[in-house]
C-alpha cells in the first residue's frame, strides 16, 4: 500500500464500505431532500473524513 498516492488510498479505504453507485446515489438523494438524507449523508462524511486519515497514515480500525 506504500506505491499509492493519497487518493489513490483514500478511494480505497472508501470503496471498502461504497461503490461509485452508491456515492452517486448518496449525494443525488441527498441532494434531492437534505432533511430525509440527512443522517445517512452525515455518516458517509465522517467516513470519508476518516479515510483521508487513514490514508494519512493513522490507524486502520
Amino acid at each position: 500500500m506504500n506505491n499509492l498516492s493519497y487518493n489513490e488510498k483514500v478511494s480505497m479505504f472508501i470503496r471498502q464500505k461504497y461503490t461509485i453507485n452508491d456515492e452517486i446515489a448518496l449525494i443525488n438523494n441527498y441532494n434531492l431532500d437534505k432533511e430525509k438524507y440527512k443522517q445517512e449523508y452525515e455518516e458517509y462524511q465522517e467516513y470519508r473524513a476518516q479515510c483521508k486519515e487513514w490514508a494519512k497514515g493513522g490507524e486502520n480500525d
